[in-house]
């Protein structure tokens, strides 16, 4: 072992510890780890230690070999190396140019061409049985098309790869950086015996099996022709193998989705065979990334395996993370995300139909937790893959027997069904010689009688054993907007009915369409499916729908923004208002896309569900079976929508830009507590407190369930006419709206609490509204010089009678008080002296007339401890802005935390316009 083994090693678990993230497959940690065995009366194998073998390339002043020991440049050369896209001019050398530590490092160059350098059979030997990784620092220059990557195998005894075994790391472009790359070797093959490396920079032509297996039948890249770096190189230093404990972290939930009452059960198994004393932590993290519970044990040499149900706060979305540690640091990592759902309401889901999920990408094997979690999720709707791009017409039949018992199954619990022909398989572009942008080329294309269709081999035992149960067969990948740009589509449509007519007894078509694109006469009344953006603004989608709900067949399909650009919780708030606002404007459908993500884990799929789940569920509950019939008006910035169905009255609110102390609702919902539920399900209860109920609002939507609906529709329904009052020392008319929501007449007293400092006449009035009718009270309302303009707001207490009887209610609604003609905006800055502290305080208005004709003003400002300042502004001009300042000497100490007053008179009328800045 070269002498320099420890330091190497504790530099490679650095490097790879600062690249850790909660999801990575090894072990974090900063120091090293000691091969286990190295001394005591046991005597371990090389293979049995936990740090295996490193790779320094600092032999090069004792090698006089262009590579290290034991590596060979892995290029073209028959017949012992078949690798015409490797040419031998890429020659793999030492190089001194860059090393993430020591001197040396090995560089892989292009002229054109791939490179690989691979470390020769019969090196590093592997226990049967054992798992692996294999890490390396990796560098790259001058890339625009090659990627560097790293490959490892294992070898049986006859130093042969052994199938399957392969493991390979992310493609990657680093930019000149120093990256860390790694590959896991699973150790499923009881005759591994060695382990072999490859380093290799990659032309895009042998890019395309980046994975365990290769994205698209490999015949298809001989017919593009893909372009390729000629001048660019790859460094690979400190490459490091070493063994992993075998662990695993699952729950016995599909789809790791769980449902109340059952609550979530880590099942955890490690296995390591370096006989080193383990110990195993898990922690389980919400979505505000809090560690909410956590899990210590010992484990005996070899490990065991153990079980662990946590005591979680609240539903949500979560992530387990298992670390296995030895004495020194952190060895191996494991994480499972996993979704805790609230129990299902005793009266189900009365428009589960209403909302569906999109899982047209996953084959099969992905799709066994959908029975499970559809009724969990409550929803009532699914879009299927009918077939895939890697789709072989001779595993087609094998494909439908397989997904047979879930269709069975989802059409046993009443969901609605769309089968997804998306893009086509590859296997029938190379059969025909050309690439088919969508299904429609081949569906839709005319063929003369007796011509068997091409695509026949691979549909037709999907149309033959799924078309009697499903109508809806959707012609496009959900998101794909190419349909509207097709000048034939007419007629394409036409022949694609007639063609899944055979079938299909009375096919629903259905195409995936944009937001942007008109809905023209070419489609005629079939289904769409439409993909809201989430860029899309409130106000927009209240403008698409107009069209959009017209149609009796719309399904909007909705996707939570990139949790790592947006952040969890602004991705979570955008999916839910997105989709409140559909419902809003009375789309037929919503679909949620992306409800899970899939990873290969020990050579199995592992679920992740997408945090958007539970949101998902919570708007099938919450939304399902009602209507928004009205807006509560609350403080400016401050949503809050009235529910209105069989499940009662509800609300749901949010702030969206209003300042913390005024997003809130202070009222009278009902005669009883109410109870606030956020979007995970969790419930909250708010007490009747002297007539009101009191809800701080953040940005996150909640709902409010036990809300009586006709007392909220009530307080939609108070409004002041007009709602902007000119800042005028003059008498002013206003009238109350009363809107009377009950199906009795009301009537009593009402009293005009609010603001307190005006003068209104009358203050009290009698009033009485018919049934389903509206009722206005006039008053006379005054206010001083003083006051300031900006919104306001009238609040009334009514001592009515309606068909509970007697109540007190208090209603608000918003007023707004000042100058339509002109614009006043306050600012202030602070001087500083000499000694640069600071002395003055400057206020500058900033005035502009929005109206038709010239007006003088006299601007002002007052501040504490000092006189009155005022400026002229004469004869500013319609559209005409000025800057007038006030300069406050040595102000800076006096006047910090204080108000100074500003405004405007009006020279040549009864206008006083008044606001005030606070200096801080």
């Amino acid at each position: 072992m070269h002498r320099r083994f420890r330091p190497r090693c504790r530099l490679a678990l650095a490097a790879l510890a600062a690249g850790w993230c909660v999801g990575a497959a090894w072990a974090e940690g900063a120091t090293a780890v000691g091969a286990s065995g190295a001394s005591g009366a046991i005597e371990r194998p090389e293979a049995a230690g936990r740090i295996v073998r490193v790779f320094d390339f600092e032999e090069r002043p004792q090698n006089p070999e262009p590579v290290p020991m034991h590596w060979v440049r892995a290029q073209h050369d028959p017949p012992e190396r078949d690798r015409p896209t490797f040419p031998e001019w890429n020659r793999a050398a030492f190089d001194t140019a860059h090393a993430t530590s020591g001197e040396h490092s090995v560089r892989l160059p292009t002229s054109g061409g791939s490179v690989s350098l691979r470390l020769s059979s019969g090196v590093i030997p592997a226990l049967p049985g054992a798992d692996y990784m294999v890490v390396a620092n990796v560098r790259t220059e001058g890339l625009v098309h090659a990627r560097a990557r790293l490959t490892a195998r294992f070898l049986d005894e006859h130093r042969r790869p052994i199938r399957h075994s392969e493991s390979r790391s992310a493609l990657v472009d680093t930019r000149a950086e120093w990256r860390t790359v790694r590959a896991e070797l699973i150790g499923d093959a009881n005759d591994a015996a060695w382990i072999q490396i490859d380093l290799e920079l990659l032309q895009p032509r042998d890019q395309t099996a980046a994975g365990r297996g290769p994205a698209v039948p490999p015949r298809r890249i001989n017919h593009a022709v893909m372009l390729q770096d000629v001048r660019a190189g790859a460094w690979f230093d400190d490459v490091m193998v070493y063994q992993l404990p075998r662990i695993s972290l699952t729950t016995e939930a599909p789809g790791n989705v769980v449902l109340a009452p059952d609550r979530p059960s880590m099942d955890i198994s490690v296995r390591d065979l370096t006989g080193e004393r383990l110990r195993a932590r898990v922690r389980v993290i919400d979505i505000d990334g809090r560690t909410v519970a956590r899990h210590e044990t010992d484990l005996p040499g070899g490990g065991r395996r153990t079980a662990w149900s946590p005591e979680l706060p609240a539903y949500g979305w979560f992530r387990a993370v298992l670390d296995v540690l030895n004495e020194e640091t952190v060895v191996a990592r494991r994480d499972i995300d996993f979704a805790w759902l609230p129990p299902a309401p005793p009266d189900g889901f009365p428009e589960a139909q209403r909302f569906g999920l999109i899982v047209e990408d996953s084959p099969p094997s992905r799709l066994t937790p959908l029975p499970h979690a559809m009724p969990a999720l409550g929803a009532g709707a699914a879009s299927l893959g009918a077939w895939s791009p890697t789709l072989e017409r001779d595993d087609a039949r094998a494909r439908v027997e397989a997904m047979e018992p879930i269709v069975e199954a989802l059409a046993e619990q009443d969901v609605a069904l769309t089968f997804v022909i998306g893009p086509a398989p590859v296997e029938i572009g190379l059969a025909l010689g050309r690439d088919f942008d969508s299904p429609l080329d081949l569906l839709g294309a005319e063929r003369t009688r007796g011509e068997v269709a091409p695509w026949e081999g691979h549909l037709h035992d999907a149309l033959s054993r799924f078309g009697q149960r499903v109508r809806r067969w959707q012609l496009g990948a959900t998101g794909d907007d190419g349909a509207y740009w097709r000048p034939g589509l007419k007629e394409e449509l036409a022949r694609v009915e007639r063609e899944l007519s055979r079938l299909v007894p009375g096919p629903v078509v259905t195409l995936p369409w944009s937001p942007a694109q008109p809905i023209d006469e070419r489609i005629g009344k079939r289904a769409l499916v439409v993909s809201l953006p989430h860029t899309l603004t409130t106000s927009t989608i209240g403008e698409h729908a107009g069209e959009w709900i017209e149609r009796e067949d719309v399904t909007l399909t909705l996707r939570a923004p990139a949790f790592e650009t947006y952040g969890l919780r602004n991705a979570l708030r955008t999916l839910a208002v997105g989709a409140i606002e559909a419902w809003r404007a009375g789309v037929p459908r919503l679909a949620l896309e992306a409800p899970w993500s899939w990873s290969e884990r020990d050579r199995a799929d592992v679920a992740s569900p997408s945090p958007a789940l539970t949101v998902w569920r919570q708007l099938a509950q919450r939304l399902g079976g009602r209507r928004i019939v009205g807006e509560l008006p609350l403080a400016r910035g401050v949503r809050c929508y009235i529910l209105d169905g069989h499940a009662g009255g509800a609300l749901v609110a949010w702030n969206e830009w209003a300042a913390p102390e005024d997003a809130r609702i202070d009222m009278r919902l009902g005669d009883r507590d109410v109870t606030v539920v956020d979007l995970h399900g969790n419930e909250t209860s708010v007490p009747f407190v002297d007539g009101r109920h009191t809800i701080m609002l953040d940005d996150m939507p909640v709902f409010i369930e036990g809300v009586d609906e006709r007392l909220a529709a009530f307080h939609a329904g108070f409004r002041v006419v007009p709602e902007f009052l000119p800042a005028e020392a003059s008498l002013h008319a206003i009238e109350l709206e009363l809107y009377n929501p009950w199906p009795v007449a009301i009537g009593g007293t009402l009293r005009v609490v609010e603001p307190r400092g005006w003068r209104i006449e009358p203050r009290v009035a009698a009033f009485s509204v018919p049934a389903g009718e509206r009722r206005r009270l006039r008053m006379d309302v005054a206010f001083g010089l003083g006051e300031e303009a900006g919104k306001k707001r009238i609040v009334a207490e009514l001592d009515m009678q309606a068909d509970r009887g007697r109540a007190i209610v208090r209603v608000g609604a918003p007023l707004e008080v000042g100058l339509s003609t002109l614009h006043l905006t306050p600012s202030y800055a602070v001087t500083r002296g000499p000694d640069g502290r600071p002395r003055d305080v400057v206020v500058s208005l900033s005035i502009t007339n929005n109206g038709d004709l010239p007006t003088t003003l006299q601007a002002f400002a007052l501040a504490a401890g000092f006189p009155r300042e005022q400026a002229p502004v004469s004869d500013l001009g319609p559209g005409q802005t000025a800057i007038r300042r006030f300069v406050f000497p040595n102000g800076a100490e006096t006047l910090t935390g204080t108000r100074v007053r500003v405004g405007l008179i009006e020279v040549r009328g009864a206008g006083r316009l008044n606001k005030s800045v606070t200096i801080e």
